[in-house]
């Protein structure tokens, strides 16, 4: 596993939504498509082409690369600048992605292979990915699957990569305030609280704690 130097590309994050359209005839020619052309784009690497729900979720060359499983493009980018935490305002989204694609290849395990997304956390959680941003802490149960229908070998590596940015029961409060604002009412932040607290409770807050939580062989 490359280990990137801590420099200003260890941990990064896009401040703005910088927004360039040719990233759509880009996507559309997926067999001419390299790093060049990416680096290229008028805001770099953190370009995007579209978002919604304010920037929580968009499609950059990062986001395209880890929907299309490329390891070395992944890496290509990352080397090159491109924000492993993503958007400021709502970080985490590549490391999420990069769960949800995993959590859709578990429920199909005869037709798809799931090291190539695993190769893809572990570069982004080495280049500075958290599971305690804001993306990947909000979804906790899209996570929870994972972990739930993974093999007990790729269990221990992907709770290892979360062993190094845990989930925090007083992280998740200040999200929840942030998600509940406009769209939930007391009600449902307290129940989603509630079944966080169920799932995290603080006494399984250690790597050895989510072993046993989640059955895992020795």
């Amino acid at each position: 596993m490359p280990i990137p130097i801590k420099d200003e590309k260890y941990g990064k994050t896009f401040k703005k939504l910088k927004m360039d359209t040719s990233l759509n005839y880009i996507y559309k020619r997926q067999c001419v498509v390299n790093i060049d052309s990416f680096k290229n784009l008028k805001h770099g690497t953190d370009s995007i082409n579209n978002y919604t729900n304010k920037g929580l979720y968009y499609l950059n060359p990062l986001i395209f690369a880890i929907l299309n499983k490329n390891v070395e493009d992944v890496l290509s980018l990352l080397k090159n600048g491109s924000a492993s935490r993503g958007y400021d305002k709502f970080p985490g989204y590549p490391l999420y992605k990069a769960i949800d694609i995993l959590y859709q290849d578990l429920l199909y395990p005869n037709i798809y292979k799931t090291d190539n997304i695993i190769q893809i956390m572990e570069i982004l959680v080495t280049y500075g990915a958290k599971f305690d941003d804001y993306v990947v802490h909000i979804f906790w149960s899209k996570f929870n699957a994972v972990i739930k229908s993974i093999d007990d070998k790729n269990k221990e590596r992907i709770l290892h990569l979360y062993s190094k940015s845990k989930f925090s029961y007083n992280k998740y409060k200040i999200y929840l305030n942030i998600l509940c604002e406009e769209s939930f009412t007391k009600d449902d932040k307290d129940r989603m609280l509630t079944s966080f607290v169920n799932s995290y409770p603080k006494e399984k807050k250690s790597v050895f704690g989510l072993k046993i939580f989640f059955n895992i062989k020795y």
